[in-house]
């Protein structure tokens, strides 16, 4: 027997990966919440960090065992862009949604509890849905 769909959106399969921050702001709005849509990369998720960030420890491991200078200044040089990106992909999450809550009256874009931007329904004049790579938006 399958079990019945919780009307909950907090236990919805796309809440669990809710913040405590943005947890505790649906939980203390007061608002009748309708869905809450969860962001599931972090900030290292980032391409432009990760990439030279595992460029580096792969070429620092291979340069390191082999004994391959050339490897290890490639990964030093990788390790260096991954250093310099950095406060460039903190600064730009800040202003990233963790989350996105849809409520009667609006829809919510929440970083870490704090909102973002507040769209009430009545200035929506179109809603697209957007599949990328099977997750649709």
């Amino acid at each position: 027997m399958t079990e019945p769909i919780s009307s909950d959106p907090l236990v919805a399969p796309s809440a669990e990966a809710l913040s405590r921050a943005d947890r505790a702001f649906v939980l203390a709005s007061g608002e009748p919440v309708v869905a809450v849509h969860a962001n599931e990369t972090h900030w290292w998720n980032n391409g432009s960090f990760a990439l030279p960030v595992l460029g580096a420890v792969v070429c620092l491991a291979v340069g390191l065992v082999a004994h391959i200078t050339e490897a290890i200044g490639f990964g030093l040089f990788l390790g260096a862009i991954a250093l310099l990106m950095l406060p460039v992909v903190l600064l730009t999450w800040r202003g990233s949604a963790t989350s996105i809550v849809l409520t009667a009256e609006r829809a919510l874009a929440l970083h870490n509890g704090k909102v973002l931007r507040d769209v009430p329904w009545a200035e929506v004049h179109l809603i697209d849905r957007v599949d990328t790579l099977g997750n649709v938006r």
